[in-house]
This record gives C-alpha cells, structure tokens and sequence, in this order.
C-alpha cells in the first residue's frame, strides 16, 4: 500500500510539474511590427533593422534561443531568415527584439507590380520561438495590410 501512496505522489507530483515552468506555452505568442530602418543599400539587397514586440499571454515564462521567421509581401516571399540571439519574454509580457534583415531587389521587383496596382501591400510575417526546452518550437504569425500613401491604385 505505501508503495502504491508514494507512487501516486510521485506521479502526481511529475505531472503537476508539467504545468510549471517546464510547460509549452499554451497560447501562441503574439509578434508585432514595430518598425523597419533602412541601413544600407548594396548591389546584393536593402539591409535593414527590423524591430519586432513579443507579448506573451502565458503564465509561464517565454525563454528561446532565438527565432527563424519569412515576411511574404503581396504574396512574394522578400525575406527569409533567422537569429540565434536568446529571448526572454516575462509571463504576461513583453520584450522588444531587434532582427537584421535583408531584401533582395529581385523579391522588390516581384512585389512592385500588384503593389503598384493596387496601392496597398497585404503581408504575412511568420515563423517559429526556438524555445530552450526540449527544443519545442513555438510558431508564430500576423496578417495585415497597410496602404501606400504615395500610391493610387492604378486603374
């Protein structure tokens, strides 16, 4: 009987574990753009700083080893990659990162023509948290849209 009780304890005790720190967030983490800085353009691409807010809406603590992301513009794919610096996101908060990116102006040429069409540009940033434990991915996305103001749909 006692080995039954210490049983029951230890596996309760494990599985009550799960539910800490150890845990995968059970809500995605919402990703906003925050902004982009141009820094240089070179005959290979546009580098530029993209500046990215992380909320976490768990009750757990977001800690990663870094992230992999796309950003679709108009449907075409412009940029690609990703960024192995550690992210630590406090349970219900926020943290700021900062993501070198670069575009390709064959991926800019692409995208032009329906953007210019249209006047708007709808995007897609995706990807996934490379989180510290059991190396569990955490994915990640937002769509939106966003109207160019020197641009009027041509007809």
């Amino acid at each position: 009987m006692l080995r039954i009780t210490v049983s029951l304890l230890c596996m309760t005790l494990l599985l009550t574990g799960c539910s800490g720190p150890l845990s995968k967030p059970r809500i995605e983490p919402n990703v906003q753009v925050r902004g982009l800085e141009i820094i240089e353009a070179t005959l290979g691409g546009i580098d530029a700083i993209v500046t990215l807010d992380i909320d976490n809406p768990n009750d757990v603590r977001l800690n990663a080893r870094g992230l992999s992301y796309e950003l679709f513009v108009s449907g075409n794919k412009l940029v690609t990659g990703q960024d192995d610096k550690s992210i630590s996101v406090p349970a219900f908060g926020r943290s700021t990162i900062e993501l070198p990116v670069r575009f390709s102006y064959l991926g800019i040429i692409e995208t032009l023509p329906e953007v210019l069409r249209t006047g708007n540009a709808d995007y897609t940033v995706k990807g996934n948290i490379k989180t510290s434990i059991f190396n569990y991915p955490i994915p990640f996305s937002k769509q939106g849209d966003f109207k160019l103001p020197f641009v009027s749909p041509i007809q």
